[in-house]
């Protein structure tokens, strides 16, 4: 992997080694990955607001009390004491405030997502107390699609570090849920768990939750549950024992999701790591730069012998 991964040239050994500390050894993948506090996704709001008084006029004078509401409301919703998010523009164009802002924290845009609904109210209150608008007042992401893709790719690598050791992962979970109607409906649940039990996945109380149940489909929602809270993960022991017998379809059905899943998590990755590894070259190059005005600066005022 090290070498598909983009390296910067040319970068001075004063920048890669500081002077009076250990060099560290990394490969390309942490280095990459330690790139990603550099970035910062920008979500772009329009806030539109029916004219009650000139808009343009109320915000080159209330400027600064906007940011501050702006910002406010956005903090209260995230535990981060860092700067997310950062209010890098606001300008007015005709009735609509737009809002620039950067989230250098992935969990602090996936907040930002999950409570957007809550957050514009918020907004639409703390602005009502400024000035004196008219009504109705709209918030909404001009980019949301591209907010709603990096929102699934940061999910995507979330789910990827689940450990099988630690129970079920996200992703079988999902894909199991997903299908969770089709195989239940033609699951042969009796033989299904007497081969569970054999392989010693399911014990006597787990038998005895299932038994209860009053009809097959009951049945096999109920041993399917159970399948999901097992540690470690049991898809693939579930998956096998599918395709001992007659429910092979069932599990092609769930090996075809899994495929799909794992190209998911891996596209999600590769486009991250592309990200740091273009993110730590541009760093590099502006230190790179740097440091030759830095030297030529130096140049200039050297004295001469």
């Amino acid at each position: 992997m090290d070498e598909q991964l983009t390296e910067a040239e040319n970068v001075p050994e004063s920048f890669s080694t500081p002077v009076g500390r250990e060099p560290r050894v990394k490969t390309a993948l942490q280095r990459n990955f330690s790139a990603r506090r550099y970035i910062a996704f920008s979500v772009f709001l329009d806030i539109s607001i029916p004219e009650a008084v000139s808009l343009e006029e109320f915000f080159l004078q209330h400027f600064q009390d906007l940011a501050y509401k702006i910002k406010k409301t956005l903090k209260e919703q995230i535990s981060s004491n860092g700067i997310d998010p950062e209010v890098k523009q606001i300008s007015c164009k005709g009735e609509t405030l737009q809002v620039e802002l950067l989230y250098h924290q992935d969990n602090n845009l996936l907040s930002l997502k999950q409570n957007f609904k809550e957050i514009s109210t918020k907004i639409k209150e703390n602005i009502k107390e400024i000035g004196p608008w008219g009504e109705p007042i709209d918030v909404r992401v001009r980019n949301s699609k591209q907010m709603d893709r990096k929102v699934e790719e940061i999910r995507l690598i979330e789910r990827s570090y689940c450990k099988r050791e630690q129970g079920m992962t996200d992703m079988h979970k999902e894909i199991i849920n997903c299908q969770k109607e089709a195989i239940v409906k033609d699951l042969e649940v009796t033989k299904i768990l007497k081969k569970l039990m054999t392989k010693r996945i399911f014990d006597e109380k787990d038998k005895k939750a299932i038994e209860k149940k009053t009809n097959d489909r009951l049945r096999s929602s109920k041993l399917l549950d159970i399948l999901l809270d097992k540690v470690p993960d049991r898809f693939s022991d579930f998956v096998d024992i599918l395709c001992d017998g007659t429910q092979k379809f069932l599990a092609i059905g769930l090996l075809k999701e899994e495929s799909k899943e794992y190209q998911k998590e891996k596209d999600a990755l590769w486009s991250f790591l592309n990200e740091m590894a273009e993110a730590r070259k541009e760093i590099y190059e502006r230190k790179y730069e740097l440091e030759l005005e830095l030297k030529g600066a130096h140049e200039k005022i050297a004295p001469v012998h």
